[in-house]
């Protein structure tokens, strides 16, 4: 009897792990466990931000207008000295075919006063548009980066986790881009200024002194 108990219970044992290695395995079928309950996007799109006023750029540079008057003003100055000189170079090339010596002499003195005076004047405002305009974009920067700053420390604690948001990536954010604002602004208004300046000095020059071939070149 004692026998057939044990044979008895050997083979209620194996019946159940029989019965348990023929079932199936729902761990492994269950797609609950397979399935992410988030979405990972591993190739984010970059954002998209719509271009800068340009407007609105020189509006946060409004308090320092008196700088922005003086430098534009040596921008339409220095670009006036380049057609002046073209123009007293044909002058001093004409001079050495005076009929007398005397006269020579005398216009190619004038002609020296003149370019020493334009040396002079280019030497000013140069040095005047460049400071003022730098001290514009100087303070346009730091007004740029104060107010960058002031906006980021809103965002919530969760924000700074992301890596496009942390410590490195903002600094450089701050530094670049607000740069990148001071160079259009500053470098580029002083750089139309002066070639707007130049190109319409020189079509006047031209119509004033030889019309006819001024149209022409026009």
């Amino acid at each position: 009897r004692q026998f057939s108990s044990d044979d008895h219970i050997e083979a209620r044992v194996s019946s159940v792990a029989r019965s348990s290695a023929e079932r199936p395995s729902t761990a492994k079928s269950s797609p609950a466990v397979l399935a992410s309950p988030l979405a990972i996007d591993h190739n984010p799109q970059p954002l998209s931000y719509p271009p800068p006023s340009f407007s609105r750029l020189l509006s946060l540079n409004s308090p320092e207008w008196k700088q922005g008057l003086i430098g534009s003003l040596s921008d339409i100055a220095f670009g006036a000295v380049q057609p002046v000189y073209a123009l007293t170079i044909g002058g001093m090339i004409s001079a050495f075919f005076s009929p007398s010596h005397e006269e020579m002499c005398a216009r190619i003195q004038t002609y020296s006063l003149i370019f020493s005076s334009l040396a002079l004047i280019s030497i000013i405002v140069n040095l005047s548009q460049h400071y003022n305009f730098a001290y514009m974009g100087g303070q346009l920067t730091k007004r740029i980066r104060l107010r960058m700053l002031e906006k980021i420390l809103t965002f919530e604690a969760a924000w700074f986790d992301e890596e496009q948001n942390s410590s490195g990536a903002l600094c450089c954010r701050l530094n670049n881009e607000a740069s990148m604002v001071k160079s259009l602004v500053a470098d580029r208004v002083s750089l139309l200024l002066q070639t707007t300046s130049a190109v319409a000095i020189a079509m006047i020059m031209g119509l004033v002194l030889a019309w006819k071939l001024a149209l022409v070149m026009i």
